[in-house]
């Protein structure tokens, strides 16, 4: 399950990241969760609880040239697709245990924040598809 979680959660980051260049913040905590009925951190290993986790991307935007967070695209169409990894930090300079605390909260807080950390791009995939008219 905790890898499920983990899927999820990274799809929910890169997608509201992928969706807008300013400051994400954290959905609303699932009714099930903040009524302690599931707490989706109990079986995280020591090694994964950490505030800063890897998401794959893959765009079909231009890229811009530049190489700081959250800049790296334009907003103009590739006729390729390209791979990146980008690093995406939940709560930045938060501990483990405060990540959970809010996350596990029936209220969010905007100082709950999600950014764009850095940005490796790989390159084109070896097969594109061409964007829809």
């Amino acid at each position: 399950m905790n890898r499920a979680l983990t899927s999820i959660v990274s799809l929910c980051v890169a997608l509201g990241v992928a969706a807008c260049s300013t400051q994400q913040h954290l959905m609303p905590t699932p009714t099930v969760v903040a009524q302690g009925g599931l707490d989706p951190f109990a079986d995280t290993a020591l090694a994964e609880r950490r505030t800063m986790t890897p998401v794959f991307v893959v765009s079909g935007r231009t890229p811009s040239g530049r190489t700081e967070a959250g800049r790296f695209y334009t907003n103009e169409r590739s006729p390729t697709l390209r791979l990146g990894r980008a690093a995406i930090e939940i709560y930045p300079g938060a501990a483990w245990d405060e990540l959970v605390g809010v996350s596990r909260g029936a209220t969010k807080h905007d100082s709950v924040a999600i950014s764009l950390a850095g940005y490796e791009e790989y390159g084109e995939l070896w097969t594109t598809v061409p964007p829809p008219d």
